[in-house]
């Protein structure tokens, strides 16, 4: 059986610090770009990333990853887009009772009619990456991790929001001006429709 973990670290087209998926204690991308080199994976981060921009791209990945059912999953994505539209490594996952299955990874192919739900229907697979299985206990754990990691972000991100309008608040004067609209003569409307016609 194979293990999968999580570290935290940069990547090759990173500086910025993420959480990063083992397999065997190899980096994910590292491990699929010493078989298939010619398609530059190395450098591409986990789609599980708060990273990921679109909702709706978001909304997809996690369905997948979290269901039950056999699923094709986008699994490690281009850390410059960071989107469904660039790079694609998808993986097809299938659960059983105390495991987790990669039962063959690849790289997306298909076009863009259809996106993000069609993501994972055109894949050039890779024959030469054998199937993986994880405790599923182990693998479960990975998950959580990201989606902890995820809800922190939204925390802070959230906080920072809310300290930025406190601090506006207590910058602007309590006492200010308030401007009331000018209520015009009763006979201003007749005066400047007159000089209109002039």
């Amino acid at each position: 059986m194979n293990t999968i973990q999580i570290t935290y670290g940069t990547s090759k087209y990173s500086t910025e610090r993420h959480l990063i998926i083992q397999v065997d204690e190899i980096p994910l991308d590292q491990h699929l770009h010493e078989t298939y080199p010619q398609y530059e994976i190395n450098g591409l981060v986990p789609t599980l990333l708060h990273w990921l921009n679109m909702p709706g791209e978001r909304t997809v990945v996690w369905n997948r990853i979290e269901s039950k059912e056999k699923q094709i999953v986008p699994i490690l994505m281009c850390p410059d887009d960071r989107d469904l539209w660039c790079t694609i490594i998808n993986v097809e996952i299938e659960k059983t009772e105390h495991s987790v299955k990669w039962l063959r990874l690849g790289i997306d192919s298909g076009e863009p009619d259809g996106m993000p739900n069609s993501i994972g229907t055109k894949v050039d697979w890779f024959d030469k990456i054998p199937v993986m299985e994880f405790d599923l206990a182990e693998y479960e754990k990975v998950i959580s991790t990201f989606r902890t990691e995820i809800e922190k972000q939204k925390k802070l991100n959230t906080n920072f929001v809310s300290e930025s309008l406190h601090t506006k608040e207590q910058n602007e004067p309590k006492n200010r001006h308030v401007l009331k609209p000018v209520k015009p003569s009763p006979n201003f409307w007749s005066k400047l429709k007159k000089k209109l016609t002039l």
